[in-house]
């Protein structure tokens, strides 16, 4: 298939509560459902020790157990650094930490797989690329203002692919996915976004990533949240403009 054509098609989610008893027949299974690749969350668990900046080893290898199943099965697989317990809102109020974790995690990871097939592709972050960089943590919120959150991810995005591409092996011309602001499409179109340079490869071997669930209460929900109201139904005149 076109590489291109990746993030157009269904992505299974693998998280590590279920990951725990992933076998490579179930891996199997996946392709032969067609699914095109795998994303691997590294977390949204506590297996990223903070005291020590530093990543549990038998976690991270059952990371790449995981990892290896899917590229056997001929999957695409991301790995990639979620909500995981909130850090990120540390770059809101403590950046010099929340930098430590950050390069702890890539440091890591990407050392640890920078050997593994080019179908395996590292994403910075997620959704908390933007407006949580503020997020509550230790009972602290930052204080970035929007133009502030936009540097950030410039600055975060260019650290990021300047580390991967420094450690050798297929990092050098590995895919790399940077998020968007907060992974939405109308704030990562914003002139205020500046995709990061990929300085060691003279085509760009880099992706954004976007995500688009308009209208969430219909993509998302299956029942009532905190934050919205389960729609059962979409289609009327209104919500068609929107999307147009």
């Amino acid at each position: 298939m076109v590489f291109a054509n990746l993030f157009v098609n269904t992505i299974f989610f693998v998280y590590l509560c279920s990951a725990k008893n992933i076998t490579r027949y179930e891996t199997k299974k996946f392709q032969n459902e067609k699914y095109d690749n795998v994303l691997r969350k590294i977390n949204d668990n506590p297996y990223i020790l903070y005291d020590y900046f530093e990543i549990n080893k038998d976690y991270l290898e059952r990371v790449a157990t995981v990892v290896q199943y899917a590229l056997d099965a001929d999957l695409y697989v991301i790995i990639n650094d979620h909500w995981d317990y909130g850090w990120w809102g540390l770059f809101g109020h403590d950046q010099k930490t929340a930098y430590k974790i950050f390069d702890a995690i890539w440091d890591t990871v990407g050392t640890y797989f920078k050997d593994y097939s080019p179908r395996l592709v590292f994403e910075a972050g997620n959704e908390e690329w933007g407006d949580r960089f503020n997020d509550k943590v230790d009972g602290k919120s930052g204080k970035l203002g929007i133009g502030a959150q936009y540097k950030l991810i410039t600055t975060l995005a260019q650290r990021f692919v300047d580390k991967i591409r420094a450690q050798g092996g297929n990092n050098i011309d590995r895919f790399l996915l940077i998020p968007g602001y907060s992974t939405d499409i109308d704030k990562t179109i914003s002139a205020n976004y500046v995709m990061p340079e990929d300085k060691t490869n003279k085509i760009q071997k880099l992706l954004i990533s976007v995500h688009y669930y308009t209208p969430s209460t219909y993509c998302i929900l299956s029942e009532d949240a905190g934050w919205g109201k389960c729609k059962t139904n979409w289609g009327n005149t209104a919500e068609k403009q929107e999307l147009d």
